[in-house]
């Protein structure tokens, strides 16, 4: 993820670590989001709102770039 932070100059990674699938930070991010598998992406537009959800790079990629292109 990190090229996509040199690439686009308004990308900004927020990371939470799930140690364990019986972990605290899982279950409330499960609760919250119904998270199916790790790693587990929520991209939000420069405004807040949010674009889309993504299981993988190859998805965050597409989601980025069509937000970028949209402008």
């Amino acid at each position: 993820m990190a090229g996509l932070v040199d690439e686009f100059d308004n990308v900004v990674v927020k990371r939470i670590d799930i140690v364990s699938w019986e972990s605290d930070a899982f279950r409330q991010i499960n609760e919250a989001y119904g998270v199916k598998g790790i790693p587990y992406l929520r991209v939000y537009g420069t405004a807040g709102e949010l674009l889309g959800e993504a299981y993988g790079y190859g998805d965050l990629r597409k989601l980025i770039t069509a937000q970028a292109n949209a402008k």
